[in-house]
């Protein structure tokens, strides 16, 4: 697990032969292939002051504590440049490259998170970490399958793209009450 830009380094020296990832790919040697839908939330104790809102609007958040990937993410990337486009500051207390530092810090240091919601879905499930979904789907993204064009494509390569292309949006949420984030 590492992040989108150092991955893509990896692939292009040889030093990976397939990846997954979320982020955007820029050389133009690389084959991208987008096989799984995601999308973030803000995810929070559920004893954090926004979990109690069904409806938190943007400008809220420049009040709370952020725990986000490291710059090069594009986790990361997509939230920043959604609060930079809508004017928005955040505070970001906590960065992590760890899942398990993301949910300590959600859990017991009142920090937000923009995170993907399969990260959390058990959390969720088990009522301990309140989601918020951004009511105008600019947090929808694909992780792409990706490898160098001058690959040999084995059977193995083959069938994690038949897998992975077998994932969709998660449908846990439908079950569950979240909140809203709106502009």
């Amino acid at each position: 697990m590492a992040n989108t830009s150092l991955i893509e380094h990896k692939l292009l020296n040889s030093e990976l032969d397939v990846a997954l990832v979320e982020g955007v790919i820029t050389s133009p040697d690389l084959i991208t292939i987008p096989v799984v839908d995601d999308f973030l939330v803000l995810a929070m104790a559920m004893d954090h002051p926004l979990a109690r809102k069904k409806q938190i609007h943007l400008k809220e958040l420049s009040k709370y504590h952020f725990v986000m990937r490291e710059k090069g993410s594009g986790t990361r990337k997509l939230f920043e440049d959604y609060l930079i486009k809508h004017n928005i500051s955040y505070n970001i207390s906590w960065e992590a490259t760890c899942l398990d530092a993301f949910k300590s810090a959600i859990l017991y240091n009142q920090c937000i998170s923009a995170i993907s919601v399969r990260l959390v879905e058990q959390e969720v499930k088990n009522g301990l970490i309140h989601v918020i979904c951004n009511g105008d789907s600019a947090w929808n993204r694909n992780f792409y399958l990706v490898y160098h064009k001058d690959k040999f494509i084995s059977e193995p390569m083959r069938s994690l793209q038949t897998i992975t292309h077998r994932f969709k949006c998660p449908e846990f949420l439908n079950d569950i009450e979240t909140g809203i984030l709106y502009i």
